[in-house]
């Protein structure tokens, strides 16, 4: 019963040089923070959407609806619908197995493989990989921001001015 101790030793060699233990949990933070990110701005691109079709709905209940009001609805929602193809990519292509351009969400797989499957650690692409899709989902929150803090609550006042219903958000 004496506890006894041993080293653990690769049986072989990789293909690839081992990254350090140091620089595997630094991509690790990385990742858990962009991952974290990403996960944040689907939930407000999600309620955001929800709120523009709400709006749809009170708008053809308004007593005083205009067509500019509409207009400016449809906009913000096409803008969200744009937000969105830039963040998980275009559903259309995905359904019938077409390849669309690298998403924040389609990153997230690739650094999130580098943490589970691979035995060497990340690779220069994992790393170039996170570092784009970090950049890219910095410039969509900028976008998505500007619509949720300035654009909603603006039509949200030209709805009420307009006499519709109440909505959410």
């Amino acid at each position: 019963g004496q506890p006894q101790t041993f080293e653990v030793v690769s049986l072989r060699e990789g293909a690839l040089p081992r990254a350090s233990f140091v620089e595997i949990d630094a991509f690790r933070e990385d990742y858990f923070s962009f991952n974290e990110d990403l996960t944040a701005t689907q939930l407000v691109l999600s309620r955001d959407m929800k709120v523009v079709a709400a709006m749809k709905s009170a708008l053809d209940k308004a007593e005083g609806a205009s067509t500019d009001l509409a207009e400016k609805i449809e906009k913000t929602r096409i803008d969200l619908l744009n937000l969105d193809e830039r963040l998980t990519g275009n559903k259309t292509k995905a359904e019938i197995g077409e390849q669309s351009k690298p998403t924040p969400q389609s990153a997230d797989g690739v650094a999130r493989n580098a943490l589970s499957s691979s035995t060497h650690g990340p690779t220069g692409t994992h790393k170039a990989t996170l570092q784009l899709a970090t950049e890219r989902l910095i410039a969509i929150k900028g976008e998505l921001k500007r619509i949720d803090e300035t654009t909603i609550p603006g039509l949200i006042d030209e709805l009420k001015q307009a006499g519709a219903p109440w909505i959410e958000g």
